[in-house]
């Protein structure tokens, strides 16, 4: 009876917790690896004069709070003059995201390593992300070239309360970061 009742504990214990939601997926530029693990500062990227209004603007500033703090916690320094690299971020609040066009919003080139950008090819992008996810880009600064993405499935979910929405970018950010810059084996 004492093995059964401690995995019923053990089983209420984690349901009540609650399990995490966000699923999360990086991909990068492998030959741009070595540059990613020596960066030290950064921006955002930020859309040029007379662009059309964000569709996600409504969590502009929570998104940007929790990138601010991840990236000070894990030890960049965000600079005006001169960043290795730039953040950018969408989210899919009410349709799915087409991220081609993200790239032609911020002004960056996919890079050699994305599907049409050249010789390498990365299986793990699709043209589009369903309602929900958060999509983070890393830009190179100097080359203007994507490196790194990351994408948070099921962060935005529909009728959530301000405290459920803060923890679920919180999550997601801190997983998605987790595995920036890429560790190589």
């Amino acid at each position: 009876m004492r093995r059964v009742s401690s995995g019923f504990l053990c089983l209420t214990v984690l349901a009540a917790c609650g399990g995490s939601s966000v699923s999360v997926h990086t991909d990068y530029d492998p030959l741009a690896n070595p540059k990613m693990a020596a960066y030290h500062t950064w921006n955002w990227l930020r859309a040029p004069a007379g662009a059309p209004a964000r569709e996600d603007s409504s969590v502009q500033a929570l998104v940007e709070q929790v990138v601010e703090a991840r990236l000070s916690a894990m030890g960049y320094q965000k600079s005006d003059t001169n960043p290795e690299f730039r953040v950018g971020w969408h989210a899919a609040l009410g349709d799915p995201l087409d991220v081609t066009s993200l790239n032609n919003y911020y002004g960056y080139a996919w890079g050699r390593w994305f599907p049409g950008g050249g010789v390498a090819y990365s299986h793990g992008f699709h043209a589009q992300y369903e309602t929900g996810s958060l999509v983070v880009d890393v830009a190179d600064s100097h080359a203007r070239e994507l490196v790194w993405r990351g994408i948070g499935r099921d962060v935005f979910l529909p009728k959530e309360k301000p405290a459920s929405r803060e923890k679920m970018v919180n999550e997601a950010v801190t997983k998605l970061f987790a595995q920036f810059p890429p560790r190589v084996k």
